[in-house]
């Protein structure tokens, strides 16, 4: 949900502008509580946003990087607060954008787990693709989830080390446990990625969905363990911002986008969304944290969601943002049909990918074992990500636009998307490879 300020009058003094009327329709939204996520006009200081914020009851929560906006915490509890809070607000010209800190969920179902066993491979032409290349562990994914079960028996050799974190220090201690920032990125002893839900080093998923991402892509193989990967050689980063519930803030996944783009990663699963509206200009702090993930050289691999419905009428959050560097993922069966819960778009989503009653690793627990299959645009998109990865190893120098070309101009025609994708195909990572 979105306010934006009406106020016109020049500096950045309280106005009596009257301000903007709100979309009661899209308070259906989940959001936090008390909760603002703020862009300021450009060139407000630090020291006039405190003040801004001092002389309305507000705090400041954290600041992004990627954009002129901030996480604020408001007096009070309710909607109706948080709302008159809004308002508050939009009286200064000194702010340009004002939303609530949305609540994004994951695009997964649960499914049986005696279903089909990786059929995947099979139509998306996996085999014939490692005969080409099997992955290479300078290829860098970042799981932008729940998080990874990073001592699974099937992933434990792919979780990424922090080289920044990895090592003695000049006292002779573990870089990864001294409790310093031996990296100087602001994260202290983030050597395997970051919980940013809780705000530590600590990225475990309790979940499980993060982790059945995290085995399409890159899974070990050859190991006597489970599965295959897509890839059998890749790093994996569990960047956690959803917990337990399934759920997780807009806030920390812009932090979780920034910090893949400050480390250098080379792209993102992201098997989450929400209904929300989306500016897709340069006050929306999410698109801004995902344009400079590309512009940084990222891809940005979104799941399409789950209800459904066609995303060129009704769109869904982040899958679809006009942003270049984004591949939006719907789903199909092992029979190249769409999954019946998938979205699609003629304009908006790209393409199909395996997504129903995929195998693959899990927390330890669901099904008693470390394996399950699960349902969803979640289990494609990583799919469509383990094949940028895989591509990637194969062609290092291509940039995302070229990567994202090569993907899309793979993809095999099935009867499925015609009309319904911009492809109107299923990913065929062979055919990709070979252009």
């Amino acid at each position: 949900m979105l306010i934006k300020s009406l106020a016109v009058t020049a500096g950045i003094l309280w106005t009596g502008a009257a301000w903007s009327s709100i979309d009661m329709g899209s308070l259906s939204q989940s959001h936090v509580d008390g909760e603002l996520i703020i862009t300021f006009s450009e060139g407000v200081s630090h020291e006039e946003k405190l003040a801004i914020l001092e002389a309305s009851g507000a705090s400041l929560i954290k600041e992004f990087k990627s954009s002129n906006a901030a996480l604020v915490k408001v007096e009070g509890t309710g909607q109706e607060n948080t709302l008159e809070a809004a308002g508050m607000f939009a009286r200064t010209n000194a702010i340009a954008r004002i939303g609530l800190n949305r609540i994004f969920k994951i695009n997964a179902r649960p499914s049986d787990p005696s279903f089909s066993r990786q059929y995947q491979y099979d139509l998306i032409g996996a085999e014939e693709a490692w005969d080409i290349t099997t992955g290479s562990k300078d290829i860098v994914v970042g799981v932008i989830d729940t998080g990874i079960v990073y001592n699974h028996p099937d992933l434990e050799e792919n979780i990424w080390r922090n080289p920044g974190e990895t090592g003695l220090d000049d006292d002779g201690n573990d870089k990864s446990t001294n409790g310093i920032d031996d990296d100087g990125n602001g994260y202290v002893d983030d050597f395997r990625g970051w919980d940013f839900a809780e705000d530590d080093n600590d990225p475990m998923d309790d979940h499980g969905h993060g982790t059945h991402c995290a085995g399409s892509i890159g899974a070990v193989s050859n190991n006597g363990e489970g599965i295959a990967g897509l890839n059998w050689n890749v790093t994996l980063v569990p960047l956690r911002f959803i917990t337990a519930r399934g759920e997780g803030t807009e806030a920390d996944a812009i932090e979780a986008i920034e910090y893949a783009t400050m480390m250098g990663f080379d792209m993102t699963s992201n098997s989450w969304g929400g209904d929300a509206e989306g500016d897709g200009d340069g006050t929306d702090p999410l698109y801004e944290a995902i344009k400079k993930a590309g512009e940084a050289g990222q891809l940005f691999i979104a799941a399409a969601g789950n209800d459904g419905r066609d995303t060129d009428r009704r769109p869904t959050f982040p899958a679809s943002y006009d942003l270049d560097t984004i591949i939006s993922v719907a789903s199909s069966d092992s029979r190249d049909r769409m999954s019946g819960f998938s979205n699609y778009g003629a304009s908006t989503v790209d393409l199909l990918a395996p997504g129903s009653n995929v195998y693959s690793t899990i927390k330890r627990g669901w099904f008693g074992n470390y394996y399950g299959n699960m349902s969803g645009t979640s289990m494609a998109a990583p799919i469509v990500a383990g094949a940028a990865a895989l591509i990637k190893s194969e062609f290092p120098k291509e940039t995302p636009l070229e990567l994202k070309a090569r993907i899309l101009d793979g993809a095999e025609p099935v009867s499925a998307g015609k009309g319904k994708l911009t492809t109107e195909g299923r990913l065929n990572v062979f055919r990709s490879l070979t252009l």
